[in-house]
């Protein structure tokens, strides 16, 4: 009986200590802050615009969410026709975003036929 006894406690001791291990694999022990953490560059808005000779834009504001400054960033859309097709692609950079600062960018399409736009990517080094 004490034999029986050792065998369950052992095999509950393992699947505990299994246990503890995935939930430590798993991200278990992280904060909560860890998933507010917003990423190094944020899309705060955007929209397209039509400008006086009928040139057509993608404005918007991305705010640098380091306290360093980022040598070069750069935001990209696709641009669609009324049938879903992709027709082209517009993006804008900019350098030297400063720590926590906010980017005005202008990402100018040079596709007279799209419809819509879609946010694709946004990259900073």
């Amino acid at each position: 009986m004490n034999q029986k006894k050792f065998q369950a406690g052992l095999a509950f001791t393992t699947v505990i200590l299994l246990l503890i291990g995935l939930s430590i694999a798993c991200g278990g022990g992280s904060s909560e802050s860890d998933f507010e953490k917003k990423s190094d560059l944020e899309l705060l808005d955007w929209k397209i615009t039509t400008g006086e000779y009928g040139n057509t834009t993608i404005t918007g504001r991305v705010k640098n969410n380091t306290s360093r400054e980022l040598s070069y960033a750069q935001i990209q859309f696709n641009l669609y026709d009324a049938s879903g097709a992709q027709v082209g692609t517009a993006m804008a950079n900019v350098n030297n975003l400063e720590p926590n600062g906010i980017w005005k960018f202008e990402a100018v399409c040079l596709e007279d036929n799209f419809k819509t736009a879609k946010f694709k990517e946004l990259t900073g080094f």
